[in-house]
């Protein structure tokens, strides 16, 4: 039986016999294409290529790229599980030509490789192509001998391919698998193999169709898919890929549930080589398919969130956790299921990520069942508004409202929820709109913003004064030097020079709009916001000034996030992206995906290394360009921003090159000294490094160095000798500490003898013993003091113990403590002995204990009949 592993390699191999260049399978981000959720085809990691943006020393490649097919336009989600072939995750196997051969030559290599490297029956298989495309149809009929029967005209709804409204596009042929009459229904009877696009026209904005002047080839062939047919299966999960993964499902739900039934419908269906319909195998594919996919994200770098491609990911493990519950499951157990990574040192940190989102999501889960129990306390039956509160609210499925419900007795009303999801989704929007048209009618005045090129405006025009809060109002002016806060950089700070001495403060700068800046004037002590508002809007002209000082230690740290980004995928591993940013004068704070806390090491290594550039003496270039041009050049772009057709490119030399609109040195050596503060979590498979750099750092290594001379001076010795003076030092404490243990334990465990003895004058039927402990043990240092009270309760639960006949009463110094050894209460008992005057004292029923404000022997009257 041909594995899936054998019929990859043969895959590859064929096509580099062929002159194809292997190229290995790119990450499921998408680099340099925000606008992508994830790598849903073999020809995403070429897309600039196929545009003519980048060019590469081949012209021929062959590739076997994962991919994820579960958000935006391209979503399987809902079908996994129902379905023999939709998976959220799946692997393609492709060819590739740019600009070098053709219709010809990839007709060609389809055809040999599928009929006779694969051997598969001649008579099984079938072609489609584009209802005019009359070149491929003769060519099928040259090169494969097939018949008008086997070659079916279809429009261009199916077999015309484009990347996208404009851009490369062609026709596609593809071939099909006759998997015989057993299968009714047609689409599941002629399996879709292989996929051969023809990218020969460019579309324009009008829809015109232009030849390219060097037409490409794009392939693409599912890997599951062919291995099913190689292996003479039903489907899919029948193949080697999952059966394996099915089974650890089927296990490990047995194991938790104390059954066997999951793996026996599990067996039944390998054996049967049939696709089963009931809720259980269901369930079991769903699980394997959405933690297959859920540990190939995380090795990528995606982790759960509530945004973007973590939102995704969040979403099908929910979906796997509801899957779960239908099996009879009510606590967390996915992250138990072994078998998903290759790599076995990610192993726990990775499982350990699913094992938090699973604890979120049951607890998420508890308060909304709480919810519902109270909304049903005096009815059987939801509301749409009550559904939707709880989706709101709790974050609660329609499904899972209904799954919950239901198991009380009640219902839902379902269609009244859609259509209140709708309305508030469309009032959203809306307000949305009708916000923008109000201030774009407004406030929204386009600025003209200078603050690359300077830092001061000699007459700048006021264009609109506004009321913001109690200390400042908003000022648009134009042309503006002062950066609006964006891209996690601060807004600038400076003044406005009203040119007759007077000068206000600028405290922030905002953006208002994708034109509009806004900057915020201090109002002054002297004067109120209403007469600022008015004394500006009499003010035509203004001299603008940015702190210079501010917006250097800014442009510093904004420099370093990029160089501590590249240094971070350098140490870390490709799979490292950003989350989220600060970068001000004071310091920058850098959020990226990571599965694990870093260790010392990394993070020293992490340091030296933006030192090492940063001592490089590196040019920052700054360059605007087509934003298609940018993405070929490698630039990092940050998934969820939007960018327009021109793009503003921030390179440190050949270290880091992103996406950037914020401001920065011009070279690395500003940089210096760089030092991390500190690294921690923000959330489950998401770090965060804080750091300062430039004069910020020269303040903390001396903030470093004072600390070291303040510690050499207490230790009484020069810095370069304090680390071996504290060890000595240690060694000394260790050494006392060992001598007081020692004396202490002579104390506690010494002879035992009674200072006096007799019966409870509080409780006449209780023998009582007084015992003395012969040291001072009052000590106005609160360390000796508690030491002392440790030595005498150890001496008191000694004595206790080894007479529990009676109680015992053990003094030291002013200390007294009371052992009640189930006859009394102690803390009682000695609470109503020290009230006789003698001094105060409680405590707990097995002991208790007090201060002597007199003797000893007035004590032994108190306690004694």
């Amino acid at each position: 039986m041909y594995r899936a592993a054998s019929i990859r390699k043969e895959f590859l191999r064929y096509f580099q016999q062929h002159g194809h260049q292997l190229v290995p399978s790119s990450s499921l981000v998408p680099a340099s294409d925000p606008t992508l959720l994830f790598t849903n085809a073999g020809m995403v990691q070429f897309k600039q290529v196929f545009l003519g943006n980048e060019t590469r020393e081949y012209k021929r490649a062959t590739s076997a790229q994962r991919c994820v097919r579960a958000g935006g336009k391209h979503n399987d989600l809902d079908q996994v599980g129902f379905t023999a072939r939709h998976h959220t995750c799946f692997e393609m196997l492709g060819n590739f030509s740019f600009g070098d051969y053709f219709k010809e030559e990839a007709i060609l290599h389809a055809w040999t490789l599928i009929s006779k490297e694969f051997a598969l029956p001649i008579d099984k298989l079938h072609v489609t192509v584009l209802e005019n495309d009359d070149e491929a149809i003769t060519l099928w009929k040259k090169i494969a001998n097939l018949p008008d029967s086997k070659i079916q005209r279809l429009g261009h709804d199916d077999n015309f391919w484009a990347m996208g409204d404009t851009g490369p596009c062609g026709p596609c042929s593809e071939i099909f698998y006759d998997q015989g009459e057993a299968f009714a229904d047609a689409d599941d009877r002629y399996l879709e193999l292989w996929n051969l696009v023809f990218m020969q026209y460019n579309r324009q904005a009008d829809g015109a169709l232009l030849p390219l002047p060097s037409p490409c080839v794009d392939t693409g062939m599912g890997l599951e898919r062919m291995t099913s047919v190689m292996q003479g299966v039903v489907s899919n999960y029948h193949t080697d890929l999952f059966v394996p993964h099915l089974q650890d499902v089927a296990k490990a739900l047995d194991s938790h549930l104390g059954s066997s039934r999951f793996q026996a419908v599990v067996d039944a269906e390998v054996a049967s080589n049939q696709f089963g319909t009931d809720q259980d195998i269901r369930i079991v594919r769903v699980l394997a398919d959405h933690l297959r996919t859920t540990y190939a994200l995380l090795q990528d770098g995606v982790f759960p969130s509530n945004v973007g491609r973590g939102y995704v990911l969040r979403r099908i493990l929910r979906r796997a956790m509801r899957f779960g519950q239908l099996a009879g499951v009510q606590s967390p157990f996915l992250s138990a299921i072994p078998n998903f990574l290759d790599d076995s040192q990610a192993v726990n940190q990775l499982q350990s990520i699913v094992m938090n989102e699973e604890k979120a999501f049951y607890a998420m889960l508890h308060q909304g069942e709480k919810a519902i129990d109270k909304l049903l306390h005096q009815t059987n039956h939801l509301t749409a508004k009550d559904a939707y509160f709880l989706y709101d609210t709790y974050g609660l499925t329609l499904d899972m409202t209904q799954a919950i419900v239901s198991d009380r007795g009640a219902t839902v009303d379902a269609n009244g929820f859609d259509e209140l999801r709708a309305a508030a989704a469309a009032a959203q929007v809306n307000d949305s709109a009708s916000l923008e048209a109000f201030d774009q009618q407004n406030v929204l005045i386009p600025t003209t913003f200078v603050g690359y090129d300077t830092t001061a405006v000699a007459d700048a025009t006021i264009l609109h004064v506004e009321p913001h809060d109690k200390t400042s109002v908003a000022v648009t002016l134009s042309p503006c030097p002062f950066y609006a806060e964006g891209g996690g950089q601060v807004g600038d700070c400076g003044w406005l020079d009203l040119g007759d001495g007077r000068k206000l403060n600028v405290v922030d700068a905002l953006r208002a709009g994708p034109e509009t800046t806004k900057v915020y004037v201090k109002i002054p002590a002297t004067t109120n916001s209403t007469e600022l508002v008015e004394l500006l809007k009499s003010t035509s002209n203004v001299s603008a000034h940015v702190d210079e000082s501010l917006r250097q230690r800014t442009a510093v740290h904004h420099s370093a996030t990029h160089v501590l980004q590249a240094a971070l995928k350098e140490t870390l591993g490709a799979h490292v992206t950003q989350c989220g940013s600060y970068v001000g004068p004071d310091r920058l704070r850098f959020d990226f995906s990571h599965f694990g806390g870093m260790t010392a090491d990394e993070v020293a290594a992490v340091e030296a290394r933006v030192n090492e550039v940063a001592l490089g003496n590196l040019p920052v270039q700054v360059e605007e360009m087509e934003k298609a041009a940018a993405q070929a050049s490698g630039a990092v772009a940050t998934f969820g921003e939007k960018y327009g057709d021109i793009v503003r490119v921030v390179r440190v030399g050949s270290v880091s090159s992103e996406f950037c609109g914020g401001t920065h040195v011009a070279s690395s050596t500003s940089l210096f000294p760089f030092v991390i503060l500190s690294e921690a979590s923000v959330a489950a498979g998401t770090r965060r490094i804080e750091a300062v750099a430039g004069i910020e750092g020269v303040k903390r290594l001396q903030e470093k160095n004072q600390l070291l001379d303040d510690l050499a001076s207490k230790l009484n010795t020069v810095p370069a000798m304090a680390s071996q003076k504290l060890s000595r030092m240690e060694a000394q404490l260790k050494a006392s500490e060992r001598y007081i243990q020692s004396i202490t334990d002579r104390l506690v465990y010494g002879p035992i003898s009674a200072w006096k003895a007799g019966h409870l004058k509080t409780n006449p039927q209780v023998p009582v013993q007084i015992h003395h402990v012969d040291l001072n043990a009052k000590a106005d240092d609160k360390v000796l003091a508690n030491m002392y009270m440790t030595a005498l309760r150890r001496r008191a639960e000694h004595i206790a113990k080894t007479d529990p006949s009676a109680v015992h009463v053990v003094v030291m110094g002013e200390n007294v403590m009371c052992m009640g050894n189930d006859h009394v209460h102690a803390g009682e008992t000695l609470k109503t002995i020290m009230a006789s005057g003698v001094g105060h004292g409680g405590g707990s029923k097995g002991c208790g204990q007090g201060k002597l404000r007199t003797d000893n022997d007035k004590l032994a009257d108190a306690v004694l009949l």
